[in-house]
């Protein structure tokens, strides 16, 4: 279970007991829940923006290994033909081209 859904399910639980408190004319008592709960909001905000920025991440790494993967591509093709160009040309080449 992600964090996210356990600070979810916390605050579901407190306004519970909020309701519960205020039920039983326990105003003082739901009012220092009440402030929990502003404060498992505030915490659930911030691992929402957290998980975006994770997400983020992993999704730029992934951009970057798709290009480092089209570079590499490109240059076995260019490293192709210029084999075959000095083969053709009947030119020495490196150990690279081999």
């Amino acid at each position: 279970m992600k964090k996210i859904d356990e600070l979810k399910q916390s605050l579901t639980n407190l306004k519970n007991e909020v309701r519960t408190l205020l039920n039983s004319n326990k105003v003082e008592d739901a009012e220092k829940k009440m402030q929990e709960v502003r404060d498992l909001e505030k915490s659930i905000k911030l691992q929402k923006e957290l998980d975006e920025e994770d997400e983020r991440e992993a999704g730029d790494k992934m951009e970057d290994r798709k290009d480092d993967e089209h570079v590499g591509k490109k240059n076995n093709a260019d490293m192709e033909f210029r084999t075959i160009g000095k083969f053709l040309l009947n030119k020495e080449m490196t150990k690279e081209e081999r």
